[in-house]
């Protein structure tokens, strides 16, 4: 879970730095570095816990992680 706060941190920085040039396929790049830290925080983290406050934390920090990537493009609208 801290694995990914800290990678996402660095990543917005990285991110928008590229997205500032226009270079999207940079943008893209830095972000397709997340793929392990994703993958390890669903493989390790349950994010609907009992505990209410750290199930909103959870919560948040795949949002934040989503937002990163609608900066570019939604690919949820990508058609096979």
């Amino acid at each position: 879970e801290r694995r990914l706060y800290e990678s996402l941190s660095n990543m917005a920085t990285a991110t928008a730095h590229a997205l500032a040039e226009t270079n999207y396929l940079l943008a893209l790049e830095e972000l397709s570095s997340l793929k392990a830290v994703v993958d390890d925080f669903f493989d390790q983290v349950m994010v609907f816990v009992d505990d209410a406050e750290i199930q909103l934390n959870r919560l948040a920090l795949l949002s934040e992680t989503e937002g990163l990537f609608l900066l570019i493009a939604d690919l949820s609208r990508l058609q096979d």
